[in-house]
């Protein structure tokens, strides 16, 4: 076969796995895009109304303020939730499926870094972070927790990809402009969430003490972009509202009670339960494939990709141990930090020479596998998201058939159930709930209640 005829097998062989690639991201979106279309507002989503009768923009920063001096300093990531509020369901939607097939890809970007395209990869870890990110409903369909979750993991894991090439391939950014660019990047980075804005820290500082264990330079752009986070984080750690929201659940859980000792100890048994429940067995398979590629590690390059996985592996941990500053650990809470350890892993699994241990068809076994555990998992998601989408349209044509009729104080009947995991909790038999009271708002009546 001529040179030419192999250039053009290459090239044919390119465009292939570039159009299974992208068939693979469009499968990815169509499918949480039906998840999204169902999924009915939901808890802090009623309470982002906007009057038609003045600039919303200027809504949306007076309630940034507010929340800023209230109640927390997650600024960036609430400005995003208030923008796909008022942009309106089915923009919100599109945006969001994009933002979560956006996700999956800088994942795959920086698992398969260094590499060809590897749609089957791609494929992988697309299953894997669909199955083991923790309350998916949470993180991933309702709006402000995929503000809050999604987007702002999306947001952290971005900027570091730009750190972790530059680690991987020495690609640098010379034009005096990136040094503006990595500052401004930095700040809403480390604005998005307080335990990814201690893993950013960790990262970026053990990555320059790596850099410069291994005598390279270290540019200035990187600097700019530390700073960056750093200021970011400040804002967001230190706002006012921040003080008052940790006053109050210390007092709603009593915490404020509870000597120093005891308020150490429920710390440390807290982040225990999550760690065990949700970090530990995906750190076993973190740990037998560190295992298996630092058996192969035999030159620079490998080693080097051996270090960059296992800091974004530390970091996770970091990020985990954050949390014990928190009164409070939810499920939700976790997503940052199983993505840095699916990135971990996926980092060592995309360069592990499967052929030195004679195992053939690795991939084909995992996907066939992972495959027929998401297909059983989508269909339980889609089963009781229809099912929580169709009771709240009963539940909303039921509240205008009572408006209509003069009646301002709604009573429903039969409380909305779903399977522990999705951490759904309906409105309560108290008025003045703080969940009945949002949804009462968002319909324009005085009080809602549920009864059995």
């Amino acid at each position: 076969m001529s040179d030419f005829d192999n250039s053009k097998s290459r090239v044919i062989g390119c465009r292939r796995k570039n159009a299974t690639l992208l068939a693979f991201v469009l499968l990815f979106f169509v499918l949480i895009f039906i998840l999204n279309r169902l999924y009915p507002l939901y808890a802090d989503d009623w309470g982002y109304i906007y009057s038609e009768n003045s600039c919303v923009l200027s809504q949306i920063y007076q309630r940034l303020l507010d929340q800023y001096f209230s109640w927390g300093g997650r600024t960036v990531v609430h400005a995003i939730a208030h923008l796909l509020s008022w942009a309106g369901l089915l923009v919100s939607d599109l945006v969001n499926s994009a933002a979560y097939v956006f996700y999956l890809y800088i994942v795959y970007c920086i698992c398969n870094k260094g590499r060809q395209t590897d749609a089957w990869l791609f494929l992988i870890l697309g299953l894997v972070l669909w199955l083991v990110l923790p309350a998916f409903n949470n993180t991933v369909l309702w709006l402000v927790g995929t503000a809050n979750y999604l987007w702002g993991t999306l947001i952290v894991i971005a900027y570091l990809y730009l750190y972790y090439s530059f680690y991987i391939t020495d690609r640098t950014y010379n034009n005096h402009i990136y040094l503006l660019l990595f500052f401004l990047g930095g700040i809403i980075a480390g604005w998005t969430n307080e335990n990814m804005f201690v893993a950013q820290v960790f990262f970026i500082v053990a990555m320059f003490v790596l850099l410069r264990y291994r005598k390279r330079a270290v540019p200035l752009w990187f600097i700019c972009g530390f700073v960056g986070v750093c200021v970011g984080g400040a804002f967001m750690v230190l706002a006012p509202g921040n003080y008052i929201r940790s006053e109050f659940v210390n007092e709603s859980m009593g915490l404020a009670d509870k000597s120093f000792i005891e308020n150490i100890l429920y710390r440390i048994m807290k982040v225990g339960y999550r760690y065990l429940v949700y970090v530990l067995p995906l750190s076993v398979i973190y740990s037998v494939l560190f295992f298996l590629y630092k058996k192969q590690v035999k030159d620079g390059l490998r080693n080097k990709t051996l270090c960059g996985s296992l800091l974004f592996f530390v970091s996770a941990h970091v990020a985990c141990l954050s949390m014990a500053a928190s009164p409070i650990f939810p499920p939700r809470a976790i997503f940052g930090i199983v993505t840095l350890i699916v990135i971990a892993s996926g980092i060592l699994f995309a360069n592990l020479e499967f052929s030195k241990y004679k195992i053939k068809n690795v991939s084909l076994i995992i996907i066939s596998v992972l495959s027929l555990w998401f297909v059983i998992d989508y269909y339980n998601k889609y089963k009781n998201v229809h099912f929580l989408s169709e009771r709240f349209k009963e539940r909303e044509m039921y509240i205008e058939t009572q408006k209509k009729q003069g009646n301002k104080d709604i009573v429903l009947k039969d409380k909305i159930t779903l399977p522990a995991k999705y951490e759904f909790e309906d409105l309560s038999s108290d008025s003045q709930f703080w969940l009945n009271k949002k949804y009462a708002a968002f319909y324009a009546v005085d009080s809602v209640k549920v009864i059995q």
